[in-house]
């Protein structure tokens, strides 16, 4: 996946991107979770798709415009994308920078490691 779209792995990007598919730890992903954080962020939801399936090629120039704009969001700080399927039309308080901060400590955490009070 991340090969197609010209990720690295190691690079800052996977942080907000995993945010928005819902990965639990680095490299994991649900089937949910990816599919509803592409169709969040317009991968895969266009006008013109309606009725009609999406070539691959048509799919990852889709998933390469988003990961740059998911990008410029992150690196400005701007406001996150609301859930795909939420019919909540409240604003998000934080930004996305903020947001992935914060998600990245869950994220980052070996599985049953614990975290220390300050």
């Amino acid at each position: 996946m991340l090969s197609d779209i010209n990720l690295d792995p190691a690079s800052v990007t996977i942080l907000p991107l995993s945010y928005y598919l819902s990965s639990p730890s680095l490299g994991q992903f649900t089937r949910n979770g990816y599919v509803d954080g592409w169709l969040r962020i317009g991968v895969g939801a266009s006008p013109e798709s309606q009725g009609s399936s999406l070539t691959l090629p048509h799919l990852v120039e889709q998933q390469k415009r988003a990961v740059s704009e998911v990008m410029h969001t992150f690196t400005s700080d701007g406001l996150v994308m609301p859930e795909y399927k939420s019919s909540s039309s409240s604003s998000p308080k934080k930004g996305l920078y903020t947001t992935v901060y914060e998600y990245t400590f869950a994220f980052a955490r070996n599985e049953g490691q614990k975290n220390l009070r300050m």
